[in-house]
C-alpha cells in the first residue's frame, strides 16, 4: 500500500505510527508489597462470543480479528490490509490501561478499578478523507459516551474525546486515521477504566444501567461501531 500524503507532508496522526515487527508486549512488575502497574493478568478478556453477535449483520466489525496483548496492532491491520483484508475488518486488541488510575490493586466504592484499555482499528474501503473519518469516529464516541453516562463529551484537539462534568475532565479516547491509495486504517484507542470510574463516582443514574452488566466492555464498544457505522455510511453515498 502506497501511502497518501498530507499538502504538509505529514502523514497521519502520531497513535498509529510507522508498522513494525508484530510482538507480544511484556509487562513488568514492581517489588513485591508495592502498587504495581496494571499487567495481562489482571486484564479480563473481551467476550468476543459476545461481541460478534452483537455486531452481526454490520458492516463494521465484519470480520473480527482480536490480537490480545500485541505490542504493534498497526502492523497487523497493515498485513491484514495488504493482504486483501475485507472493508469493514476489525482488529481488536485489549490490555492493560495505561492511566493514572489503572494500578493493580486500586480500589473506588469498594470495588477494583477495572485495568483495560482497548485499542481498536477499522480497515475502510474505499478510503474516505482523513479528516472525515477522524472527526466522525470522534463525535461518535463522544455521542455514545454521553447518552451511557449522562454527563456531557466533547471533542477536542485532534479527536481526542473529554467527559465533563466530572471532578477533573478526563481524556478517555483517541482516534486517528491514515489514508492509503485503496484503503484507510481508522485507530480508536479506548481507556475504558476512565469511563467506569466516572460511571462509578456518580456521573448519572444512567450509567448504572450500562456499567452494572458484566458485559458493558462488549457492549460499549458494540454501540460505538453501531453508531459508527451508520455515519459512516452515510457519508460514503453523501
Amino acid at each position: 500500500m502506497a501511502r497518501v500524503y498530507g499538502k504538509d507532508g505529514r502523514d497521519g496522526d502520531g497513535p498509529l505510527g510507522t508498522p513494525t515487527t508484530i510482538t507480544t508486549a511484556t509487562w513488568r512488575q514492581t517489588a513485591p508489597g508495592q502498587i504495581r502497574a496494571a499487567t495481562m493478568e489482571d486484564v479480563k478478556r473481551l467476550d468476543l462470543k459476545a461481541l460478534r453477535l452483537a455486531v452481526h449483520g454490520w458492516w463494521l466489525g465484519n470480520p473480527l480479528v482480536y490480537k490480545p496483548g500485541v505490542a504493534n496492532l498497526t502492523a497487523v491491520a497493515h498485513e491484514l490490509a495488504a493482504a486483501g483484508a475485507a472493508a469493514g475488518t476489525l482488529v481488536l486488541s485489549d490490555g492493560p490501561a495505561d492511566s493514572a488510575s489503572a494500578s493493580a490493586g486500586a480500589i473506588l466504592n469498594g470495588k477494583p478499578i477495572p485495568h483495560v484499555s482497548i485499542n481498536a482499528i477499522l480497515i475502510l474501503r474505499p478510503p474516505l478523507p482523513r479528516s472525515l473519518l477522524g472527526s466522525t469516529a470522534a463525535r461518535a464516541v463522544a455521542d455514545v459516551a454521553q447518552a451511557a453516562l449522562g454527563c456531557p463529551c466533547a471533542v477536542q484537539r485532534r479527536w481526542e474525546v473529554v467527559l465533563h462534568d466530572v471532578p477533573c475532565a478526563q481524556h478517555f479516547c483517541r482516534v486517528s486515521a491514515h489514508r492509503y491509495e485503496d484503503v484507510a486504517l481508522l485507530q480508536l484507542h479506548l481507556a475504558l477504566d476512565q469511563l467506569w470510574t466516572t460511571a462509578e463516582d456518580g456521573a448519572g443514574p444512567l450509567a448504572s444501567a450500562l456499567f452494572a452488566r458484566p458485559d458493558w466492555r462488549e457492549v460499549f464498544l458494540a454501540r460505538v461501531l453501531h453508531t459508527l457505522d451508520g455515519r459512516l455510511r452515510a457519508a460514503r453515498v453523501a
